[in-house]
């Protein structure tokens, strides 16, 4: 067994990378939980914007996400005066088991589906 590529797994891990996949996954997200729950959508739209993407579930509520070069931004939008509310500003590492994982403010980590769920998981469910 070949010893573990750190270096091409550290030069992989990056914000954008991250970013890229979590687009796809929160997409792959929404598509199964129509799958699973139908009848219970909402009117959503997922839509790219000029810093990353947001899913707009009514025309009240958006969860938007955001990046620049270091850091990935995730917060609730609602239209009531424009209001935008952080939910966490992460940014990601190479852990110890050599994951890509995301780390928060706080030195929380996460991995990539506990994120989506944070984000997502109340407006889907209730």
């Amino acid at each position: 067994m070949s010893e573990f590529d750190w270096v091409e797994a550290r030069a992989n891990c990056t914000v954008a990378t991250v970013f890229k996949k979590l687009s796809e996954d929160v997409q792959n997200d929404l598509s199964r939980y129509e799958q699973l729950c139908p009848g219970q959508t909402q009117s959503r739209k997922f839509e790219n914007c000029e810093k990353g993407f947001y899913v707009e579930f009514t025309h009240q509520h958006r969860v938007v996400f955001e990046h620049d070069d270091t850091e990935i931004k995730i917060g609730r939008w609602a239209n009531v005066g424009g209001k935008h509310t952080p939910l966490t500003v992460l940014t990601v590492k190479l852990d110890d088991d050599g994951e890509c994982i995301l780390v928060d403010s706080d030195g929380d980590s996460w991995k990539p589906w506990q994120v989506r769920r944070k984000a997502l998981e109340e407006t889907l469910f209730g």
